[in-house]
């Protein structure tokens, strides 16, 4: 596995810091950087960022992002990989009249948020060149043609629930031309300690400001690769993890991550299915 770090530096920070040859400008005020994380420009990044904090309290970068690269081996001999869903759309549920109970959250990190309803959504908002796709809320879709193929291959640990079409006044009132199924995962895995989590690359969140007493919620992001409790897995194809990432602000929801079996995993790139990319997950004792 080689792993790098991309990283959207401000090109008034990014005069100051870095060679002007390094990285890619974007829209003239934003450059574009990509290094290993076990670089030495890495490292440097991380003094910067400390540095541009401290002195102007300020962001050295406007936005990261952490991405593993695996070989064919890596990937096909994992027994679960993280299933990282790449297309995001609005307006949520929440907005198309779905119905939540908040009667039971948590008072700390406002976990547990139960759905009431079946799902209410714009499906023309939901991207054409995708066959799973998640809302700002986290409502999980996935295509009528992957649908089939989990029901046909008896894949286990889910459900599908109904999704009804409700047209935004700002949006075009033509018919969707696909259908869509909500994902309900009801398998769920414990992460182990292991896993690190924090608000970016160069800060863990020492505060805990994101991480609920309760257990609940364990982090804004995860920072490392997903390691789980193997004797929690009990065998289902589709899972979630019980424990919940990011945080409950505005139609923000605190969400769990999903893991897919090495069977499903082979299924999905054999139909082609569209809208996300995974990472091996490592399974302890």
């Amino acid at each position: 596995m080689k792993e790098y770090a991309e990283f959207r530096v401000p090109e008034s920070y990014a005069k100051e810091f870095l060679p002007a040859d390094f990285g890619k400008n974007v829209m003239d005020f934003v450059r574009r950087v990509r290094v290993p994380t076990d670089s030495e420009m890495h490292k440097k990044i991380g003094e910067f960022y400390k540095l541009v904090r401290s002195r102007d309290q300020d962001y050295f970068f406007l936005g990261w992002d952490i991405q593993r690269k695996y070989s064919e081996k890596e990937l096909e001999s994992a027994e679960l990989l993280l299933l990282k869903i790449s297309r995001t759309f609005e307006p949520a549920g929440l907005e198309c009249g779905t119905i939540y109970d908040n009667q039971n959250v948590c008072e700390i990190c406002g976990s547990g948020i139960r759905q009431i309803s079946e799902l209410i959504l714009d499906l023309n908002t939901i991207p054409k060149n995708a066959d799973i796709a998640r809302t700002i809320s986290n409502e999980i879709v996935i295509s009528q043609e992957m649908a089939q193929i989990l029901i046909d291959n008896n894949i286990t640990g889910y459900k599908l629930g109904r999704v009804h079409h409700k047209v935004s006044p700002t949006k075009s009132t033509r018919n969707p031309k696909k259908t869509w199924h909500q994902l309900i995962v009801n398998s769920l895995v414990s992460i182990s300690p292991m896993t690190k989590t924090g608000n970016g690359p160069f800060d863990k969140d020492e505060d805990n400001s994101y991480r609920c007493k309760n257990g609940h919620t364990i982090g804004l992001n995860i920072l490392s690769e997903l390691s789980i409790y193997k004797g929690s897995w009990d065998g289902s194809d589709i899972v979630a993890t019980k424990e919940m990432f990011g945080v409950n602000r505005g139609l923000l929801r605190t969400y769990p991550l999903l893991l897919i079996s090495q069977k499903l995993y082979r299924l999905m790139k054999k139909m082609e299915c569209k809208g996300f990319t995974v990472e091996v997950v490592e399974l302890i004792d």
